[in-house]
């Protein structure tokens, strides 16, 4: 479940990048665009479901690169999630 942290995030950036480098493919198609669209909102909408539910017994973080706190210091990026930012997500 630490693995699905950055997906919420990362998810629509890059299916983003992905309709805006294929646009001349879906100039005509705007329902298709929408269709992804909606998928990828409602596949973030579960995702953020999932984080909700598996977060109710204390924080989830996820460290970037592999980085985790030693002796008290912390060199890196993380992600956090806990019951109420997940489900405000």
């Amino acid at each position: 479940m630490i693995r699905l942290l950055p997906v919420p995030v990362v998810l629509p950036l890059l299916i983003a990048a992905a309709i805006s480098a294929l646009n001349p493919l879906f100039r005509r198609r705007r329902r298709v665009r929408d269709a992804i669209a909606i998928g990828t909102s409602g596949t973030v909408a579960v995702v953020l479901g999932v984080l909700m539910a598996g977060s109710t017994h204390g924080e989830v973080v996820y460290w970037f690169a592999g980085f985790r706190p030693r002796h008290g210091i912390v060199i890196g990026i993380d992600f956090t999630a806990s019951p109420l930012p997940a489900g405000l997500g």
